[in-house]
């Protein structure tokens, strides 16, 4: 009697720990990215040998956006700048060698849109170099991601993982140095004799505003 007393008091004492533990388990606000900020972006990819780090700004209401990044061109490690200018439809690419600059441009097309993580689903906390952050998942037809964001007060994404369902390539974007806010437009010029200088690329035009391959599985968060 005794013991199936004790038993008794055990199962009971588990549930209410498991009630005061679930009670703990608030979910949190849906992730967003700001309409403006800038982000320093370690990305590492199943399909590439190599990481990579790329400086992103991004202004929505200036319709602008920007990538800095090194990459190699030919076999030869060049630092490039990326200009996405959305309110002439332009894209800019400037090539750095030594004192050399070359210029391309490319049409673009549709808005610097905002991107839609509203279907996000909570799956609980996590850390990200021992951070703590909010661990979400989101499915699309083609995409699966994670997302990982920081808590209150300052909610702000820390990174996205990404696999691509119908080739299986997969890999993730971790922010660092994340400050959310207006950008200067100086930010997004082009000296003007280089800006002359450009030579049109005549291939097809591209709604893109961010690097790599794998800048089509973004783009899939954005509104439309």
């Amino acid at each position: 009697m005794q013991r199936k007393l004790a038993l008794t008091l055990l199962v009971c004492l588990a549930c209410i720990a498991c009630c005061h533990a679930w009670k703990q388990i608030v979910v949190p606000e849906k992730p967003t990215l700001p309409p403006a900020f800038s982000a320093a972006v370690h990305v590492q990819r199943n399909y590439k040998p190599y990481q990579e780090y790329f400086r992103w700004f991004r202004d929505e209401k200036l319709q602008k956006a920007r990538v800095d990044r090194l990459a190699e061109v030919h076999g030869e490690t060049l630092f490039h700048s990326f200009i996405y200018d959305h309110s002439e439809q332009k894209m800019f690419a400037v090539f750095f060698r030594g004192e050399v600059a070359t210029c391309f441009t490319k049409t673009i097309r549709g808005n610097l849109t905002h991107f839609d993580l509203s279907e996000a689903e909570f799956l609980g906390k996590s850390y990200v170099y021992f951070d703590p952050v909010y661990h979400w998942q989101l499915e699309t037809d083609r995409y699966h991601f994670e997302l990982f964001d920081t808590p209150e007060p300052h909610r702000e994404l820390r990174k996205v993982s990404f696999f691509i369902k119908p080739n299986g390539k997969a890999g993730s974007w971790t922010m660092h140095e994340f400050d959310a806010g207006s950008q200067d437009e100086s930010l997004f010029m082009i000296n003007d004799k280089v800006k002359q200088s450009c030579t049109p690329y005549h291939g097809e035009a591209e709604s893109a505003s961010l690097p790599s391959h794998d800048h089509h599985a973004f783009l899939s968060l954005y509104t439309q």
